[in-house]
């Protein structure tokens, strides 16, 4: 069991999910990658770029993954079950894998099949399909409630206990897609810790070229993959056709187009090779270094030393060196010291600054922004709150969760706390930071963090 699957996005192919598997060096973690093409033919790649670099066809796991596109219900569900019964039967068929590699929408595809319930659905009553999975930039999230539909079933207090991995780009627009996907995902150890592992990258919606010569991030993911691996969970016995041919459901489903590869030593990638891996599935990311940042602990690993860079703009930065984890940032600023409206005063009040903030989807211009700080909801003062209080708060999703930062930071000292923060990490956060004030905003997967407010004795 020591291959993996890679599932790629949304009208992609194999062919950048092999030019993918080679940034992430899936071949140094790996003795085989099985990538495998998506159920749904379609007319064109996510991106010009994309098809100026690579030959056809393409494909996606749902195209009109929201129902923009003017697919039926009945046919955005066809093509849903298509997808997971195709991808059931080929792990059944060459697995079981040792992890499951999704990129955006399969992404979603690898999270849908690590949920017992909807195996069940489609015919496997018990066992997994891989050890581990692995979702990279996350997306389609919308395929959850298209799911309960097409499969008749309810998915509000399912999860999986697979282990996983999630990767995300500080700049990637779908994160809180990804964000959603991750929380159907609940693994503990013996200890009783949530072991849901999350890395990030300073990029966009993409694999950045930089991430192959990351090695704080490889090594992080090798420490993961050695670590939940060891105590594997409970496989189905793929390779039986015995069992396959029992699945009426699954002996029916289309057989994926499917390639195998293997090198002896991981390739270099070229130039050309290495812009498409950089733009992803449908963005233009061009930057060629990366720093990876890691949200958990050491796990079973100990960092062998530490080193130290200075940003151009002169910020001081110190690096866990075999973690990947930033553990002293010493920003040095020259620029003016200006308070955040009066920064925001700088631009003029109608200009727009967030949309989407609002039921009616009418922008928020930076004199909303302003107002909402100063004498609105966002003023802090109706809490208790003073310029020496040290706010934490868990970051909503979307520009909601920029509203937060600008209305928090104005005020008081800001300690944002991530979704996909352990209770642990977050008591950890919260009791170093000297935090005098909790903020929570219901529906952003609270939880956890609530539970660390309470230990801690934070109002």
């Amino acid at each position: 069991v020591d291959n993996c699957l890679v599932l790629h996005g949304w009208r992609s192919n194999m062919d950048v999910s092999k030019l993918q598997a080679k940034r992430l060096r899936l071949l140094a973690k790996f003795r085989k990658a099985h990538c495998v093409n998506g159920t749904q033919a379609v007319d064109a790649a996510a991106d010009e770029a994309t098809m100026e670099l690579l030959d056809g066809p393409w494909f996606s796991w749902v195209d009109d993954r929201d129902g923009s596109l003017g697919m039926s219900e009945e046919a955005r569900c066809e093509a849903l079950r298509e997808a997971l019964r195709g991808v059931a039967k080929c792990a059944l068929a060459h697995g079981p894998y040792k992890s499951v590699i999704g990129f955006s929408q399969g992404g979603a595809i690898a999270t849908l099949l690590s949920i017992p319930e909807v195996l069940q659905a489609i015919g496997i009553e018990f066992g997994y399909l891989w050890q581990s999975s692995v979702v990279f930039c996350g997306a389609s999230a919308s395929l959850l409630d298209l799911t309960e539909r097409a499969l008749g079933i309810s998915l509000e207090n399912c999860k999986s206990h697979v282990p996983s991995l999630h990767v995300f780009g500080f700049q990637d627009r779908f994160k809180p897609q990804g964000e959603a996907l991750m929380h159907r995902f609940e693994t503990y150890n013996k200890s009783g810790k949530l072991i849901r592992h999350c890395l990030y990258f300073d990029g966009g919606h993409s694999v950045p070229a930089g991430l192959e010569r990351d090695q704080g991030f490889h090594a992080d993911f090798l420490t993961w993959l050695n670590e939940v691996t060891s105590s594997p969970v409970l496989l189905h016995p793929c390779r039986d056709k015995g069992v396959l041919y029992s699945m009426p459901q699954l002996i029916e489903a289309s057989d994926l187009d499917y390639d195998s590869f293997k090198f002896e030593t991981q390739p270099t990638v070229r130039r050309e090779e290495m812009d498409l891996a950089e733009r992803g599935e449908g963005d233009g990311d061009n930057d060629s270094a990366t720093s990876t940042y890691a949200t958990v602990d050491f796990l079973s690993s100990e960092a062998s030393g530490t080193t130290k860079i200075s940003t151009p703009s002169g910020n001081k930065l110190t690096f866990h060196t075999e973690r990947a984890s930033l553990a002293i940032c010493n920003v040095q600023s020259n620029a003016d010291k200006l308070t955040v409206p009066e920064l925001l005063s700088k631009t003029p009040r109608d200009s727009v600054l967030l949309r989407g903030m609002k039921s009616s989807q009418t922008p928020m211009t930076y004199g909303d922004m302003i107002d909402f700080i100063k004498v609105g909801d966002g003023d802090l003062r109706k809490i208790s709150a003073s310029a020496e209080s040290v706010v934490a708060y868990n970051v909503p999703p979307g520009p909601v969760g920029a509203c937060a930062f600008l209305a928090i930071a104005s005020q008081c000292t800001a300690v944002p706390l991530d979704p996909g923060i352990t209770e642990e990490d977050a008591y950890d956060a919260l009791t170093s930071c000297g935090v005098t004030l909790l903020i929570l905003f219901r529906a952003s997967n609270e939880e956890a963090i609530e539970r660390a407010g309470q230990r801690a004795g934070i109002p």
